[in-house]
């Protein structure tokens, strides 16, 4: 009776269309985010916050202990929004080297109107070591559009 229900359950695993794509790498970033917030409250950083609005460039840099890192790493985790089911159509995913250096960038850009437009994830070494993540975030409505341009850049503090 066993050998009877066994075979039939692997023919049909075995017929699986090769062609039909597993899901793809998903990074936990609420992790991710939670992580860096933990190093960077436990390390002696600073923090260098740029502002663009049109020509106009302003920078602050804060020293750690004005820092509040939860806070300023919040807007990054609207980037989980790729990992939702809800959203598993609506972007367009690539994987290509960066021409400006030996990175990989594996990017999402949107499909439709989604808030979260666009997606870059930088690594090292084949998708191993994230370096940076760029996203855009647009914001629209009867009045006005605005978008947010937000990067992290990782860097191994006091390694070699």
């Amino acid at each position: 009776m066993f050998k009877l229900f066994f075979l039939p359950l692997v023919f049909l695993l075995a017929c699986r269309d090769p062609g039909q794509k597993l899901p793809a790498q998903q990074i936990n970033f609420d992790s991710l985010i939670n992580r860096q917030v933990q190093i960077l409250s436990n390390q002696s950083s600073s923090l260098i916050k740029r502002t663009s609005v049109g020509q106009t460039t302003v920078e602050t840099s804060l020293a750690n202990q004005q820092v509040q890192w939860k806070k300023e790493l919040e807007p990054f985790r609207i980037i989980s929004l790729i990992n939702k089911p809800v959203y598993r159509d609506s972007y367009e995913s690539s994987v290509e080297p960066d021409p400006r250096s030996n990175l990989i960038i594996k990017s999402w850009v949107a499909r439709g109107d989604e808030p979260l437009r666009t997606i870059r994830i930088f690594y090292l070494d084949h998708i191993s070591q994230i370096k940076k993540i760029e996203a855009r975030l647009e914001e629209t409505n009867f009045v006005f559009t605005s978008y947010q341009d937000i990067q992290l850049d990782f860097t191994v503090l006091g390694g070699s």
